[in-house]
């Protein structure tokens, strides 16, 4: 069979973790047959959803298409209805739902302030990638409360999250003081609050 000049035959499909999932692909499918000189963004409405945060797309003359997307990652996962668990990026955006998970689960209390959310969640992946493992995570107002290690902290959202997670990494250094053993951290205040084990 004769195709025209710039009919798209082949689809190159990238992510910023390697090939495009079978299901992106699948969508990306419609473009086959049409002229790689005349497509936009528009073009590619299906892709944009769930999963896909932002895509690029170029061609290779005379019939290739190229489209590299970036991928939302899920960090974190609160609970929904009927026992499954919501997966959200950074960005607090839903990239999928699952029936177990091993992130981080977050419980939220009431509608909540879609910011507020967003700062828990990246507090949450900073207290992942320092290694430090946040069980039993609420986000109350502007309060994310969490355990670690038998300890309870209290974390603000609305502060800066590098200097929240590096002096929580230092308190924890000193997991005991003067022979007691530190049971909760609260860093609402100008300075960390510290209690200690009777």
């Amino acid at each position: 069979t004769k195709t025209s000049f710039g009919s798209v035959r082949e689809i190159i499909c990238r992510t910023q973790y390697g090939p495009c999932p079978k299901d992106l692909e699948m969508f990306l499918s419609d473009m086959r047959g049409k002229n790689v000189l005349l497509l936009t963004k528009n073009d590619f409405s299906k892709v944009q959803g769930l999963q896909v945060k932002d895509f690029q797309f170029s061609t290779r003359l005379p019939s290739t298409l190229l489209v590299d997307l970036t991928l939302r990652k899920a960090r974190v996962a609160i609970r929904g209805g009927e026992g499954d668990f919501l997966l959200l990026d950074l960005d607090g955006e839903l990239v999928g739902k699952v029936r177990e998970t091993v992130l981080p689960v977050l419980a939220v209390s009431g509608q909540g302030d879609k910011e507020l959310l967003k700062r828990a969640i990246n507090i949450l992946a900073l207290l992942d990638t320092a290694g430090i493992k946040a069980d039993s995570s609420a986000l109350k107002g502007d309060a994310l409360s969490f355990n670690t290690r038998g300890i309870e902290v209290i974390l603000p959202v609305t502060r800066n999250k590098e200097i929240l997670v590096g002096s929580l990494q230092f308190i924890l250094g000193e997991f005991t003081i003067d022979g007691r053993r530190i049971v909760k951290i609260d860093f609402r205040f100008n300075n960390p609050v510290v209690r200690l084990s009777e």
